[in-house]
């Protein structure tokens, strides 16, 4: 793992969930993901194979995110 990566996401991802216009906010529960960003990394269990638990679900997020924008998908609840 790289440390820096890791502040990277979690910077980018914190931006994400400031800015309540971006669209991931209809699919996750808001609680849930800043709860991910107030913990302390865990690189002891991998996730779906990956060393980086956390760090990797939150670029997954960001990258849902990502494409949400790019493709101009509306959720509708």
């Amino acid at each position: 793992h790289n440390p820096a990566y890791e502040i990277l996401i979690r910077q980018r991802l914190a931006s994400v969930m400031a800015d309540s216009e971006e669209p991931i906010h209809k699919l996750i529960n808001k609680s849930t993901v800043a709860e991910l960003l107030r913990e302390k990394s865990d690189y002891g269990k991998p996730w779906f194979g990956q060393l980086m638990a956390g760090p990797q679900l939150m670029a997954y997020l960001l990258q849902i995110n990502y494409w949400l924008k790019k493709y101009d998908i509306s959720i509708e609840l």
